[in-house]
């Protein structure tokens, strides 16, 4: 994760060594408490922008006829920070849940939405709703509170769901749980798409330990591909190249996996971009 301009020197390891990865929601909060957020990329992703943009097969159009012709699309920034992404995806359409572990990171993404629409007052018409609420992404409070909001689209399902940072800052213990939610939350059949914004795709042996933990792009196709599922890793925490995962008929399937032309100054190295993006659906019966 990059460090941000006149923010000390800090472990994030260090900061996390003592806390249960299950229970961190108060080891984040503080990190905001404390202004210090280094993951925060000061705006969009870029790469998401373009996926939308330049490959709008991949993904059904969000209605945005708000005269009553039928609803909006809907889309989970799940980690959603100050909301960068999540005012991204409501410029494309979309009605846009942002979920946050730490209250005080919802405060910081309230703010940035109303400066957005201030600055824009004409948005509100083509933008889609945006919603933030806090909670734990492996519980079912911030959905019904979602739910409650309009935020949600039939079934308590999303058309869209967005990962970046998220997963990365996630113990790799918690790998099979995360892969189970985000099939759980997938709007059904060929509707839903999960994108992943692969950050850092690096063999963990060249990152370290985490966060942010490193999870090359073999590494998202081990997991969903079978939600849930217990992965093999080697001594550094890697998934072995060489693993064939089961390919689950309750699992995702990748549509397409690309390198972006652009993304942000943290997922690139000698102007060289290290990310990745991978596109995922449910899988259909054969």
């Amino acid at each position: 994760m990059a460090q941000q301009e006149n923010q000390p020197a800090r472990s994030l390891t260090e900061h996390f060594k003592h806390h249960d990865p299950a229970r961190q929601g108060s080891a984040w909060d503080a990190l905001w408490e404390d202004q210090f957020t280094p993951w925060d990329r000061g705006g969009p992703s870029w790469a998401l922008h373009d996926l939308l943009k330049e490959r709008a097969d991949l993904f059904d159009p969000p209605n945005t006829d708000s005269g009553g012709g039928g609803r909006r699309k809907t889309a989970l920034v799940p980690g959603c920070g100050r909301g960068h992404d999540v005012l991204l995806l409501s410029e494309f359409g979309y009605d846009v849940c942002g979920l946050e572990i730490s209250p005080r990171a919802l405060e910081e993404a309230n703010r940035l939405t109303a400066e957005a629409l201030r600055e824009d007052p004409g948005a509100g018409a083509r933008r889609g709703r945006v919603t933030f609420v806090s909670g734990d992404f492996f519980a079912d409070d911030w959905l019904r509170e979602a739910q409650a909001a309009g935020a949600v689209g039939d079934g308590g399902k999303f058309d869209l769901i967005f990962d970046y940072t998220f997963l990365c800052a996630l113990h790799p213990s918690m790998r099979p749980r995360w892969a189970e939610r985000m099939r759980d939350l997938l709007a059904p059949g060929d509707r839903g798409r999960l994108v992943c914004l692969e950050f850092p795709s690096r063999d963990p042996a060249e990152t370290g330990p985490g966060p942010a933990w490193s999870l090359p792009p073999h590494g998202y196709v081990a997991h969903l591909s079978q939600p849930g599922a217990a992965v093999p890793t080697d001594e550094n925490g890697a998934v072995p190249a060489d693993y064939v995962p089961q390919q689950r008929s309750d699992g995702l399937e990748r549509v397409v996996h690309l390198k972006p032309r652009r993304t942000h100054p943290a997922g690139a190295k000698d102007g060289d971009v290290q990310d990745r993006i991978s596109v995922w659906k449910h899988r259909t019966s054969e």
